[in-house]
């Protein structure tokens, strides 16, 4: 698939998606997952059996490999060196019922922690957003899906990152049309769709998480295809946001998308990092950041030597474990990677 470098109608640069699935770029297409995971409570029991998301039960390992799930096909995904021994990549195929057209981000729904958020026919005026239930196995990773994908709201252009606050209002991103929009819980239709009045349209969408204080709640975008890593100025009014205007802060290469902060804690990650996917250079990155949830580019390293159109990044809140699309092939398929801490709880919007 090749991406455009513009859109005609905004004058806009395109941007790809993480959860997405047949059309290219330039005419209509794709999205990728959320950011900074769903709200708390992610511990407990889930399922008939019941899983503890810290401990795992009867002595089984909570980041063994998979004994359901198929292992990612290298030709789709491959991880870099280093972390081929601590994590593990799977392929969760495509959900159920799903439209024709491109997946888009996908969240964990705020109050069911066995249902999954995931967008269809992404960056189409006729995106909706839709939930499938998700199986989870003793330990709480995700195993399969569960019955069949049922529209629940119409969002049109919604893309790469659905993201939670605190307040369970969900924002998300928008492309081709460079704005963020708001769905409230529940809600059929968006409540706000704010125009951020740029040209490298995000796609990447999240809130710097609260391990990180001097920043934590503050929002951050990222554009396609020239990076643009913004500081997004948005202040918690009622139930929505108002956002009124973005900062560059940084441009990162790769052709990037979707973003998520890495849960603290997690194997070979000893400082705080953000994981960014490359849709234009084929890999996702890592990055260490600064004390504001900035990357700092001269740390840039490989966490994916080689992906597929990868887009969007999303770290669910039970497990921790890392779910994104691939978008190479038709239909879309979601894969997921076992062996990272849960993240912790949204912040407070800053």
């Amino acid at each position: 698939m090749v991406r455009s470098p513009s859109y005609a109608l905004f004058g806009a640069t395109l941007v790809l998606v993480a959860c997405s699935a047949t059309n290219e770029k330039g005419s209509s297409s794709a999205a990728g997952s959320g950011a900074s995971g769903g709200t708390a409570g992610a511990t407990g029991t889930v399922g008939a059996g019941g899983f503890h998301a810290s401990g795992g039960t009867g002595g089984i390992s909570c980041t063994e490999p998979s004994k359901l799930l198929k292992p990612a096909d290298p030709a789709d995904a491959q991880l870099a060196p280093e972390f081929v021994d601590t994590y593990f990549a799977y392929d969760l195929g495509t959900p159920p019922g799903m439209p024709s057209g491109h997946l888009g981000g996908c969240v964990i729904l705020h109050n069911d922690m066995n249902k999954l958020l995931l967008v269809g026919a992404s960056e189409l005026e006729s995106a909706g957003l839709y939930v499938i239930g998700v199986v989870r196995d003793a330990c709480g990773h995700i195993d399969g899906w569960k019955g069949t994908a049922e529209k629940v709201a119409s969002v049109p252009f919604m893309d790469a990152s659905l993201v939670y606050a605190k307040n369970d209002t969900l924002l998300y991103s928008m492309w081709p049309v460079a704005k963020i929009g708001q769905l409230l819980p529940g809600a059929s239709s968006p409540a706000s769709e704010t125009d951020l009045g740029v040209t490298d349209s995000p796609g990447g969408l999240g809130f710097v998480p609260s391990f990180l204080p001097a920043a934590a709640g503050q929002l951050r975008a990222l554009g396609h295809p020239y990076g643009s890593f913004y500081n997004v100025a948005a202040k918690l009014n009622g139930d929505l946001f108002d956002i009124t205007g973005v900062t560059v802060i940084t441009s990162l290469m790769g052709g990037p998308g979707g973003f998520a902060y890495v849960p603290p804690g997690s194997p070979l990650f000893p400082k705080p990092s953000i994981i960014i996917a490359e849709w234009s250079d084929k890999k996702v990155a890592a990055y260490e950041v600064n004390a504001t949830g900035d990357p700092k580019l001269e740390t840039r390293s490989d966490f994916f030597s080689f992906f597929a159109s990868p887009w969007g990044a999303y770290f669910e809140p039970v497990t921790g474990d890392y779910i994104f699309v691939g978008w190479h092939s038709s239909p879309d398929k979601l894969f997921i990677v076992r062996g990272f801490e849960k993240p912790p709880a949204a912040p407070t919007p800053n």
